[in-house]
């Protein structure tokens, strides 16, 4: 009777439950197959969660509410926003999405529970460990992960134990993740009442179908990434490792954008990658395709230039530059023709083709407009062959000359306001070159703080309260020299060149103050406090050594600008020998030639190699030292040279000072006529001549500089020998 009452068996399944009893207590927690109960676990999962990620976002703001360091180190306050993306994502948003889903989705549709409902149970519980990972990470040693909640790479390859307990977290949410969605999935296709069509589905179900689709798609692509990033980090691959070979980039872009990059750079750095083919710079250089001007410190310039018509590469992101229109013209022939070949005929876009063109024009312009050309005859247009106009370089320009900078075509123009005479003259084409240079943000607001807290230390002297010393803070910026005269001759330049109104100069000086400071690299990176940007800094000294030399004409150079040149050429080379000495044996393949599957010998050449590098290497040095006096800071010079002595210092600054107020250290004090070298077998005696006020010249610094130890230190190795009057 009870099977004609029941016809689906409703009552020998509640006899069951009687039998056994419903789970209550913590049990029913833990062992829920009720979407409504899930449901409810994953709305105060994530509501925990967006407490503990609220506190950090506390945190967080808490440090940023002044400037300056206020509760926290950098490397605490990276941890706090990595984490707090994290689990505001993983942990709070995903899990209330589906605490709601699990909630819903049954109501709405008709449905008595999820269609997996121990599957259900199975991906909740699998967010705690996780979550747990995540949390605890703080307390690993290194502390939490510190790569930024999207991971990138390379920060993950060099986090500590914290980012795999993070990876792992994130594989377990990703499964979690998966196992929701294909429950939601079946649960809407399969199990919706009679008569709830799809169509008839409400917007939350559609919404989450959707959702639910592409959480299966993209969940595996995050969890290949971050299993190629733990590979990277413990089984020696380098899928995003530069050092090995990787690309960091890779982590980011579509496939098509990444292939493209890596022809780029396989062009450039020889790498056997090039859309599924080896191709090495042996290939290219028998196939005749190869040429010096592949090799850019930056990226390809004027790659299609060096080849005939048939045998072009066609790189992915063409661009126009001032380089490339100048060896275009500077070959001579047809420019016109051969421009519109290089602009028009490629794969690129049509549009992206038109912004091309336009882009030589202006170029075009602001090269006729310095008058580094000379159009005769004709012009731009519709004319017959013999009508065109012929175009020239009217300057005598250097094999490697280049504008590569946006505004270098100004600095040209800059170059004329400066007097050659001048003792600062290579000093101020430097801040030129410079002041159109990209702004390496790290380096100049460490000399920003560096200068107000030199600021501070004078203005507690002097007995400044504290509200003036931070309004007059206000006004401190890092060095900037020549500043005004540039800004002004910006504007003069900008009303006969529209083109670049769009354009911002950036006086600064970093090669200029490290060459006034008379530092070494890793002097430099000390004093300013930039060990975690030395790669920045290695990399601006590099672009500023390339534009120097490309920018600056013949006309425009001096001895002095020759010298800082060469110290600089051979500072960069010094500290990774590997980024110049092979484009420099691509500029002469003839003398240099490159090696043929031999290892890289990562050591630098001999300091002395270079002798006028060397020269100013050892003024510098030198140099360093008068400063120091001028300072009276025999501390510092005992340190640095401790077989003369801190004792022996001391006398000789207190009796220099005995007799003289002041220790000259300007232009003057810098110039030859003070400074002389005597070379001797396996040595180097130098005299530096004390710039006293009255201009007696009666004191000296005499040191003696062993070359043998200097190609061995990789710098001057100096001993002063005398400090004193004549």
């Amino acid at each position: 009777m009870s099977a004609v009452l029941d016809p689906h068996g409703h009552g020998s399944d509640h006899a069951h439950d009687d039998h056994h009893g419903a789970p209550v207590g913590w049990r029913r927690w833990v062992f829920a197959t009720n979407h409504k109960d899930i449901g409810t676990l994953y709305l105060l999962f994530a509501f925990f969660n967006l407490m503990f990620g609220g506190v950090l976002a506390l945190g967080i703001r808490a440090e940023l509410f002044q400037p300056g360091l206020q509760l926290v180190n950098p490397e605490l306050f990276n941890q706090l926003t990595t984490m707090h993306g994290l689990i505001m994502v993983f942990g709070a948003i995903m899990p209330a999405f589906v605490g709601f889903a699990n909630w819903m989705i049954p109501l709405q549709i008709g449905a008595a529970d999820m269609a997996f409902a121990r599957l259900n149970n199975f991906s909740f519980w699998l967010m705690i460990p996780a979550a747990l990972m995540l949390a605890t990470s703080f307390f690993l040693p290194g502390g939490a992960p510190a790569a930024g909640w999207t991971l990138y790479a390379p920060l993950t390859l060099q986090m500590g134990p914290s980012m795999d307990s993070g990876i792992f977290a994130l594989h377990l949410l990703g499964a979690s993740s998966i196992m929701g969605s294909i429950n939601i999935i079946v649960t809407i296709l399969n199990m919706r009442a009679p008569g709830m069509t799809l169509m008839k589905m409400p917007m939350f179900c559609w919404t989450w179908l959707i959702t639910a689709y592409l959480l299966i798609a993209v969940m595996p692509v995050l969890a290949g990434a971050i299993t190629m990033t733990l590979t990277d980090r413990h089984f020696g691959t380098n899928f995003f490792n530069p050092a090995g070979g990787g690309d960091p980039v890779m982590y980011l872009n579509t496939e098509i954008s990444l292939m493209k990059r890596l022809a780029m750079e396989a062009i450039v750095a020889g790498e056997p990658v090039w859309f599924g083919c080896d191709v090495s710079q042996q290939m290219l250089r028998k196939e005749g395709l190869w040429s010096a001007d592949l090799l850019d410190l930056e990226g390809v310039y004027g790659a299609d230039l060096s080849m005939d018509k048939e045998d072009r590469v066609r790189f992915g992101e063409s661009q126009m530059t001032h380089a490339m229109l100048l060896n275009v013209i500077g070959r001579g022939g047809d420019s016109f023709t051969i421009m519109r070949e290089l602009i028009f005929d490629n794969h690129e876009p049509r549009m992206k083709q038109f912004s091309l063109a336009r882009q030589a024009l202006a170029i075009y312009r602001t090269l006729r407009t310095a008058d580094i050309v000379v159009q005769t005859g004709g012009g731009f247009g519709p004319f017959p062959h013999d009508a065109r106009p012929t175009i020239r370089v009217t300057v005598d320009l250097q094999p490697n000359f280049a504008l590569n900078q946006p505004l270098s075509h100004f600095a040209l123009a800059a170059f004329d306001v400066l007097d050659p005479e001048e003792l600062t003259y290579g000093l101020d084409v430097v801040s030129i070159v410079e002041s159109v240079l990209e702004a390496p943000r790290q380096i100049l607001m460490a000399q920003q703080h560096a200068a107000r807290g030199e600021a501070v230390g004078e203005m507690k002297a002097d007995g400044l309260e504290y509200d003036e010393r931070m309004a007059l803070l206000e006004d401190i910026t890092y060095p900037m020299p020549l500043a005004e005269l540039l800004t002004g001759a910006f504007v003069t330049y900008r009303q006969t060149n529209p083109w670049v109104a769009d354009l911002e100069l950036s006086p600064k000086s970093v090669v200029r103050d490290m060459h006034e400071r008379t530092m070494t690299f890793v002097e430099y990176v000390g004093h300013y406090q930039l060990a975690r940007s030395e790669g920045l800094v290695l990399r601006y000294l590099a672009d500023a050594f390339k534009a120097l030399r490309r920018t600056v004409p013949e006309s425009a150079r001096t001895e002095e600008l020759d010298d800082l040149l060469s110290w600089l050429g051979e500072l960069v080379r010094q500290v990774d020998s590997s980024l110049l000495e092979e484009w420099e044996a691509l500029r002469h393949p003839g003398e240099v030639p490159l090696p043929v599957a031999q290892p890289v010998d990562e050591t630098p050449p001999p300091v002395t190699a270079n002798e006028r590098a060397f020269r100013v290497l050892v003024r510098n040095a030198v140099f360093r030292r008068v400063e120091l006096m001028a300072l009276r800071r025999w501390i510092d010079l005992g340190e640095l040279d401790p077989e003369f002595g801190q004792d022996a210092w001391e006398t000789g600054v207190r009796a220099y000072f005995d007799e003289h107020d002041v220790l000259g250290t300007g232009a003057d004090a810098r110039g030859p006529a003070l400074f002389r070298i005597t070379v001797e077998p396996g040595r180097w005696v130098v005299r530096q001549t004390l710039d006293d006020p009255r201009g007696d010249h009666d004191w000296v610094l005499d040191a003696t500089v062993d070359l043998a130890a200097s190609d061995e230190a990789g710098t001057a190795v100096l001993r002063v020998e005398h400090v004193g009057m004549l």
